[in-house]
């Protein structure tokens, strides 16, 4: 049952927003619900709104002035603390505003909701193209499967001999090192060539031989090969961008080798978390700040110019704006840290205990909701700019052909052979 009837809040709005559509589509004015012409107002004010109709209170809504700066940072002496939302929250002017807070408790006269929803961290880099080298071709299977295939091969070669020495002293003939040699040569024959070209006269008397055949003409000249030939095609056809890392702990490496170099924007929650953090990852991140300093900046835009350029890599939350901006770059990816994720939640002035009541019974009560909205703003195809489009076209231009480069490896193999003859 909901016994907020008669609750009524202030909440401040802001419109600097990393997840609103900033494409011009939604009006200065927030709407709180998604339109045809504003499909994603914000995380915040659709949540908002929801639990105002759940809980069936009274919303008064403060916006705070569009050419306001500094809405969301920690306040300091030159902000307008009438524009700040820390600031307006602990005096009381408001008591909550429209986005999502971590827990500080260096922050106070203000209290916090249960957690609304949990953020990963994340490296924002520039996408790694595959090269191109002369064994590209062989790429298709790790060393570990081409080796087992060149066992396969030598076990098979093995029991070939070892089947024509026994079929030889079955017959009471001697046993020719020669016939040996030449049960060997048969099998790179029909390693080289598929069993069709080769007809029955390399099927052997016995059984034992027979069974051998089939096994090696079903395995080793078929299925292997006709598994190499597919994902071939496809290796060569189709490649994609390959990730520069798979996640935090090889980012912190390759900071630590210099091939990177880390951003951090200042006024940042992420700095403190470097700094002050336990986890074993935080704690090789430190070490490797040591021998290659980061580079602070102040803005998002100069941030993903240098990421674009392939040397800086930047750690966030998810959410924030710098991975907003740098989905509607068409170059630039987010990894996950996998480090644990950070819980989020409504911030309120200290007296709102009967809000954070109220807004507690809704965030409980409408847990998939919340999840829902979450995955629309965080869903890695969503890009609130309008570049999105030129993205989209990028990504469908067909792939290049296959060139000399991409099959040079067959030829090398081709001159080694030739080498080797006239040798």
């Amino acid at each position: 049952m909901r016994h907020y009837t008669n609750l009524s809040f202030i909440l401040a709005v802001g419109h600097i927003m990393p997840d609103a559509d900033l494409s011009g589509s939604c009006p200065y004015q927030p709407k709180f619900r998604p339109t045809v012409n504003c499909l994603f107002p914000g995380r915040c004010l659709e949540i908002i709104s929801l639990f105002s109709e759940w809980l069936q209170t009274r919303m008064e809504v403060t916006v705070i002035p569009r050419e306001a700066e500094n809405v969301w940072n920690y306040p300091s002496l030159d902000d307008d603390p009438s524009t700040n939302a820390i600031a307006i929250t602990q005096g009381g002017a408001v008591d909550t505003t429209c986005t999502f807070w971590q827990e500080d408790p260096n922050i106070n006269d203000v209290i916090y909701t249960d957690p609304v929803y949990q953020l990963d961290l994340v490296f924002i880099v520039k996408k790694q193209t595959k090269t191109i080298d002369i064994f590209s071709t062989f790429e298709v299977f790790t060393p570990t499967v081409w080796g087992v295939c060149l066992a396969t091969f030598f076990v098979n070669a093995f029991a070939f001999a070892m089947v024509s020495i026994t079929e030889q002293r079955l017959s009471g003939a001697g046993v020719k090192m020669r016939d040996v040699v030449d049960s060997v040569w048969k099998v790179v024959c029909m390693q080289l060539r598929m069993a069709v070209d080769r007809p029955n006269r390399e099927i052997t008397e016995t059984t034992s031989g027979k069974i051998l055949f089939i096994e090696f003409n079903l395995f080793q000249t078929f299925l292997l090969t006709s598994l190499y030939s597919g994902l071939l095609l496809s290796f060569l056809l189709y490649e994609t961008n390959k990730l520069p890392f798979e996640d935090g702990n090889e980012a912190v490496n390759l900071i630590a080798s210099g091939r990177y170099k880390l951003l951090l924007l200042r006024e940042n929650d992420v700095a403190d978390r470097i700094r002050f953090s336990q986890l074993p990852m935080m704690n090789k991140l430190r070490d490797a700040l040591e021998v290659n300093p980061p580079t602070r900046i102040n803005s998002s835009e100069a941030a993903i110019g240098l990421i674009s350029a392939g040397t800086h890599v930047a750690i966030d939350f998810v959410d924030s704006e710098l991975v907003m901006v740098a989905k509607s770059q068409c170059n630039l990816i987010w990894v996950p840290s996998r480090l644990p994720r950070i819980p989020i939640r409504f911030m309120l002035n200290k007296n709102a205990t009967r809000l954070r009541k109220a807004l507690n019974n809704a965030i409980a009560a409408n847990l998939q909701f919340i999840l829902r909205t979450f995955q629309k703003y965080l869903d890695p195809d969503f890009r609130p700019y309008s570049i999105r489009d030129n993205c989209i076209a990028e990504e469908l231009e067909p792939k290049s052909r296959l060139n000399l480069a991409k099959v040079s490896g067959i030829f090398a193999l081709l001159c080694v052979c030739l080498l080797g003859s006239v040798i």
